[in-house]
């Protein structure tokens, strides 16, 4: 669900599966005919209790094209405590297996995941969410008065400032009479930091949101919330089900859950994860107390305060990891089903670091991770934002989801879409064929195989709405298994964004300036590469730190990469660093974007990161941009595809079993026509999902005709593929 919306009970979603690389054979037939495992399927939130009624329900998903649904135990009288809900879930299950329909489990009454409506709360309000209430205000010389954040209260020092940055060891404490503090500033530049901690509600997501129900959130980093969340919602299923559990859902959807520390609305003060034993694991992890540095995170403190950010950080992924996303995933090992959903916010890089740490390790300990996209409408411009938050489609977070999942082989990728936008304007039903298309072609080319849909289709007939799921359902067919055939990996520079994170009291309006830079730098970037039809994946510093250098090209289990971009990247763990000037040194190509190499995770500055910088810097003649990149990557590597002229097509390249496969889309409004070579030295086909249409084609050179967001995919065998 998610963010600002709140949708019936029969709202629709869909969800698409995709199984690993099937035979190229049992690919054609699924491609002319798709079945469940690739169509959209249809989220039911409540069922109905007559026989007849169930019926109808299931009768109208499977007209529309849809492949099943994706459902739970009603949220209505009781939730998962009634017996009658749990009676029209049973029948409803049989009737989904009898009709051999695919299905998910949402795992939540309402979003975002964690709260199980109030029962999880219920008696025990330590497991409440607890955040950080920060102020930092710089004064000279004379009397000044503040008024401390609510909640208990921490911190509240005054630190002189050399060249910008305060010095730590140099604290004065500062004396409060409740809330009140005065202090009179000696001479010179001062920082006041004055830190409390309180339960998080006022201002953010929970307290915003659409959804009608305005309860306080749960601590995710809290010990025992997660077990206690389980025995409301999973734990219910595997006792009512057993062994048809697995018999009937592929994989759970949890929904936005979040460490919540990022404000929807203006607030005093500015805001950081926390719970309670977190200065205890701080310092069982880390090595050191983190109250004497807290103010670290808060204002700038020199190289010093910047390893205090990094290490506060890991400390919040490996809670947030150990205490959330282990235990569903567990769960979920243990029953047959895979651990899935979608985070809160995931469109952009400087939103991950306050509500994950890291959005790679959340994504890593899920089983089927994914995205939401709200829009409907591919017209609008790339990063027009809403709020902070993607009105665009947003194919850039579907391609970090999906990189992270391909690293560990895992076959789904999954994205909720919804017409969220056009509908608070007023404007869905001006939506076309051409605007849902562009959208879910833009997810797929991202890399999406499961669409979770809120679509209302104003206006579609049922006739329309299986239409639409016969293009998706062939789409899917065609581009299902194997793993992006990529020659380059982009950075995800979690780490260095650590580093110079600082805490706002709207979305993140007030991080720094070098953070912000980091988050524009990868924008840029990105976009480059999707302009410019080079394949590519996100990595993040773990990837770059275990894997290795092979023949000219940096290896993780089954990827090779010929060239790795680091965009503003200064800080990764000191094993990613020398694993890249090797790959340089080896004849790879590093290229880097903004800031050198500089931090390690242990050490601000770190040797190793500067001895790096020297090897992978030692032949660049000029600071590099992000538009510099793809004709540095032209001189090195060959293209993906060629096409003439400026044209507007993106494309996605897979290596599927014995097929190389090229996702070819139109990304305009405007019907294109041209030619378009692919790196093929024998026959290709051609495959329109149009009518499920295949033809052969005597070469890789195409002259295609593709209307307005219009998809065409071409299969080679490898073996006649250039490289």
């Amino acid at each position: 669900m998610g963010r600002f919306r709140w949708v019936a009970a029969t709202a629709a979603v869909g969800v698409i599966g995709m199984v690993s690389a099937p035979a190229v054979a049992d690919a054609r037939a699924e491609f002319r005919s798709p079945g469940n495992r690739n169509r959209m399927l249809k989220i039911v939130h409540g069922w109905p209790g007559p026989a007849e009624a169930l019926q109808n329900v299931l009768g109208a998903v499977a007209a529309q094209g849809y492949g099943g649904v994706v459902t739970n135990v009603n949220f209505d009288g009781g939730y998962a405590e009634s017996e009658a809900n749990w009676a029209k879930f049973i029948r409803a299950c049989s009737e989904i297996r009898a009709r051999g329909m695919a299905a998910w489990l949402y795992d939540e009454l309402g979003y975002p995941s964690g709260r199980a409506g109030t029962f999880v709360l219920k008696d025990h309000p330590e497991l409440e969410v607890r955040g950080l209430f920060t102020l930092s205000r710089e004064v000279s010389e004379g009397p000044v008065e503040l008024e401390a954040p609510p909640g208990d209260l921490l911190l509240a020092e005054a630190y002189p400032v050399v060249k910008g940055s305060i010095v730590l060891g140099r604290r004065v404490t500062l004396q409060a009479d409740g809330r009140k503090i005065a202090w009179s500033a000696p001479r010179g530049t001062w920082r006041l930091v004055v830190i409390s901690i309180g339960k998080l509600y006022d201002g953010t997501q929970v307290a915003c949101s659409g959804y009608p129900e305005k309860t306080p959130y749960v601590g995710l980093m809290e010990p025992g919330l997660t077990p206690r969340f389980m025995e409301f919602t999973h734990d219910r299923y595997t006792q009512r089900m057993g062994g048809d559990l697995q018999k009937t859902f592929a994989a759970t959807f949890t929904d936005e859950p979040s460490t919540m520390a990022i404000y929807f609305n203006t607030m005093p003060w500015g805001v950081l994860p926390w719970c309670s034993d977190f200065a205890t694991e701080f310092r069982k992890r880390r090595g050191y107390e983190l109250k004497p540095v807290l103010a670290a995170l808060v204002t700038d403190a020199g190289d010093h305060g910047r390893k205090v950010r990094s290490d506060f950080y890991r400390t919040v992924t490996e809670l947030m990891t150990e205490r959330w996303w282990e235990p569903l995933r567990r769960w979920s090992a243990a029953n047959g089903v895979r651990s899935g959903g979608h985070l809160l916010l995931e469109e952009n890089i400087i939103h991950h670091v306050p509500l994950y740490g890291s959005v790679f390790e959340a994504y890593r300990h899920m089983d089927s991770p994914g995205i939401d996209c709200l829009s409907s409408d591919p017209t609008i411009p790339r990063y027009a934002s809403m709020a902070g938050m993607g009105a665009d489609i947003p194919w850039n977070a579907a391609r970090l989801a999906s990189s992270a999942a391909e690293l560990d082989g895992k076959p789904h990728v999954m994205c909720e879409v919804s017409e969220h936008i056009q509908n608070a304007g007023n404007t869905a039903k001006n939506l076309t064929e051409a605007h849902y298309r562009g959208t879910w072609a833009r997810l797929m080319l991202g890399g999406i195989n499961v669409l979770t849909s809120y679509h209302s289709f104003p206006g579609w007939s049922n006739e329309r709405i299986k239409a639409a799921n016969d293009w998706i359902g062939r789409c899917m067919a065609a581009i299902s298994g194997g793993k992006r055939a990529a020659q380059v990996a982009v950075a995800y520079p979690t780490e260095t964004v650590w580093a110079r994170f600082t805490p706002s009291n709207l979305w993140v309006e007030q991080i720094s300036p070098e953070c912000r830079r980091v988050e524009e730098t990868i924008r840029a970037l990105s976009e480059a590469l999707y302009r410019s039809r080079r394949e590519f994946d996100y990595v993040d510093g773990r990837v770059l730190a275990e894997g290795r250098v092979v023949a000219g090209a940096f290896a993780y289990k089954q990827h090779r990469w010929r060239a790795i971009v680091l965009p503003e990247c200064d800080t990764l763990p000191e094993a990613a660093w020398r694993n890249l000037a090797a790959l340089k040194r080896a004849g790879g190509t590093v290229i880097v974007i903004g800031s050198e190499p500089r931090n390690c995770l242990d050490h601000f500055p770190c040797r190793a990161a500067r001895s790096a910088a020297r090897t992978i810097l030692s032949e660049m003649n000029k600071p590099m941009s992000a538009t510099d990149v793809p004709a540095l990557l032209a001189a090195v590597l060959k293209p993906d595809i060629t096409v003439d002229g400026d044209a507007p097509i993106r494309m996605t390249h897979r290596r599927i079993g014995g097929d190389d496969v090229w996702f070819l889309l139109n990304d305009s409004m405007q019907p294109w026509s041209g030619r378009v070579t692919v790196p093929s030295s024998g026959p290709t086909e051609l495959w329109d999902p149009r009518d499920g249409g295949i033809r052969p084609e005597a070469s890789g050179a195409l002259e295609l005709q593709l209307g307005a967001y219009e998809v065409l995919i071409v299969r080679a065998k490898v073996g006649v593929a250039s490289r």
